[in-house]
């Protein structure tokens, strides 16, 4: 199996780029994303670590945002940092909603990493999520992004989350999905490592199940325990596969680095598929149809890493 290198990241990135009017509308990108039943005053602490760690490295780079009140994304501005401490300062008015989008686009709406989106609702069947879409770059770098990924992680009481390969593109525009889907489908069925992005939709099941694992899958203590907790994973999942303990769960790494896989050119992913057989019994059976792909390519995309 090819390593990921710079030339096979820029390649790959290639293939999944989609490009309308002159600006990009989706990109493949390094993901890191944690899914929490708690509203987001709730976990504040975790709230602020998860997104502390993506404005320390790339909070530079930043230079669009929105907040689910705004129609349009506006040029960053001073107040923008401080405003996640206003939310859940003490004394602070509650709001039924809390979501912030962070791009580094040319332009408003042109979709570059490193890019940050978090939401949380009322709606207690619903999941609150957070996420971190990077340059693939990252996946260079093993060591330094799996302690990123246990540093945003610190305090939060996550359900699950995952962190590898995944597709980035604005999840609130109609038309950005159906242009994005028409390139990204049969990519999402060529290459087993890549996640199909959009959290919106996996929000609505995530607190049942967990959608796919990918290079790190990310565990909290309930669905853990479901599967017999760390020491029956590993013996499930194998040599290939490294455990990492947290407070709150564990991370499930699927060998050194992110791979994409491609069954265009038999490059199977044994150590993803290993993970997906130690936690079976939590994985999504079922989920909303993924953009791109039918409703029964959906149940196969799931079911990708099956024996």
């Amino acid at each position: 199996m090819r390593q990921v290198t710079e030339h096979a990241s820029d390649e790959l990135s290639e293939r999944f780029l989609v490009e309308h009017d002159g600006r990009r509308i989706c990109t493949l990108v390094f993901d890191l994303i944690a899914y929490t039943a708690l509203s987001f005053p709730e976990c504040a602490e975790g709230v602020r670590s998860f997104y502390g760690a993506f404005v320390r490295r790339f909070g530079n780079d930043v230079k669009w945002y929105a907040t689910e009140t705004m129609a349009d994304e506006k040029a960053i501005t001073a107040k923008v940092w401080t405003m996640v401490d206003t939310w859940f300062a003490e004394g602070a008015k509650p709001r039924s909603d809390y979501g912030l989008y962070l791009h580094t686009g040319s332009t408003d709406d042109d979709q570059r990493p490193p890019a940050f989106h978090m939401f949380s609702h009322s709606r207690p069947t619903k999941a609150k999520f957070l996420r971190m879409m990077l340059p693939v770059s990252v996946a260079t770098d093993p060591a330094a992004a799996i302690a990123m990924s246990k540093e945003a992680l610190t305090g939060l009481p996550f359900v699950w989350g995952t962190a590898g390969f995944a597709v980035y593109y604005n999840v609130k525009s109609q038309g950005d999905r159906f242009k994005t889907g028409a390139r990204t489908g049969p990519l999402l069925m060529r290459h087993p490592g890549v996640d199909s992005g959009n959290p919106l939709t996996t929000s609505f099941t995530a607190l049942q199940a967990v959608k796919t694992v990918n290079w790190l899958t990310i565990l909290g203590r309930d669905l853990s325990d479901a599967v017999g907790g760390m020491s029956a994973i590993g013996k499930r999942a194998g040599s290939s596969v490294t455990l990492h303990a947290l407070p709150q769960g564990v991370i499930i790494q699927a060998g050194d680095r992110p791979q994409p896989g491609d069954v265009n050119r038999d490059e199977p992913l044994p150590a993803y598929a290993a993970v997906a057989r130690a936690i079976g019994p939590v994985l999504a059976t079922e989920h909303s149809q993924i953009e791109g792909l039918s409703r029964e390519q959906t149940e196969r995309w799931l079911r990708r890493f099956d024996a």
